[in-house]
């Protein structure tokens, strides 16, 4: 079954008007009272972007689904701005994952969707990009610690996952 496109145009707006990636951050925080100090991820959040637009990803508290949307600048959650022995900061995962220094596009996107999604309002199960280097970007809100970043081989777990998706729609942001 797939589900009719035009339902997703305003999160494929969204990701159109913000093709042109050249990091991708996620929040966490440095605990300013133990030695050494660590920077763990916090990864409610996951932004793609530029220095001055983003792609925001973040986990819908009611469902766990996705929600995507936009930004001027990347955002902490309220926690990490409420505790006084954290210092909340951006990870910059963007050679691991995106695997270029140059700015890449995205392609692609699919849209991996079941029973709590809601395209209208930019909900999803998961989220693929490809990029034009070939890369796929898997954003998946279901993983015990936040949102997991994967990649092909994730996805493909998630497509045989057939209880967890109802549906992928893919379309091309060319």
């Amino acid at each position: 079954m797939n589900i009719n496109a035009e339902i997703f145009a305003g999160a494929v707006e969204l990701i159109k008007q913000r093709r042109a990636v050249t990091s991708l951050l996620v929040p966490g925080y440095l605990g300013v009272d133990s030695s050494p100090e660590v920077f763990r991820l916090l990864p409610r959040s996951v932004f793609l972007g530029n220095d001055h637009d983003y792609l925001s990803m973040s986990i819908d508290d009611e469902t766990d689904q996705l929600l995507v949307g936009a930004t001027a600048e990347p955002f902490f959650p309220a926690s990490l701005l409420e505790e006084p022995t954290i210092r909340p900061g951006l990870a910059d995962l963007s050679i691991y994952y995106l695997k270029e220094m140059r700015p890449v596009e995205l392609d692609t996107v699919s849209f991996y969707t079941d029973e709590d999604s809601d395209p209208t309002v930019n909900r999803f199960r998961a989220v693929l990009f490809y990029t034009d280097n070939s890369r796929a970007l898997l954003i998946d809100p279901y993983w015990p610690f936040g949102i997991k970043i994967g990649n092909e081989h994730d996805a493909a777990e998630l497509r045989e996952e057939a209880s967890q998706v109802t549906d992928i729609t893919k379309i091309s942001l060319r």
